[in-house]
């Protein structure tokens, strides 16, 4: 996500995880499909146990995302069933070659 995304979060900056993926936005490693699936499970892995440690109801967790991040959080959401509350996939592809038209 955006780096400068939770400034504008404001008071929700604190209950809201930010992630960012392995080799994007400066991150060490190089973006694979399934390099990008293991960062998204650990992250719901990641708040699933948090909101137990803290006593937040799991069902108030919901997975935002946009664009390739949309799509990995579709995936995440499905192999992880009954662990969040919703998804909120924004502008999703899998593939930009799928999307993109030929000029």
């Amino acid at each position: 996500m955006r780096r400068d995304a939770r400034p504008r979060l404001g008071a929700l900056a604190d209950h809201v995880l930010i992630t960012s993926y392995r080799g994007v936005h400066g991150q060490a490693g190089t973006p694979s499909q399934t390099g990008l699936q293991l960062d998204a499970d650990a992250a719901i892995q990641y708040v699933t146990e948090q909101s137990a440690q803290l006593g937040i109801d799991r069902h108030l967790n919901v997975v935002a995302r946009y664009e390739v991040g949309a799509a990995v959080a579709i995936h995440a959401a499905h192999a992880h069933l009954g662990k969040m509350a919703g998804l909120i996939a924004m502008d999703a592809f899998v593939d930009g070659g799928q999307v993109a038209l030929p000029l």
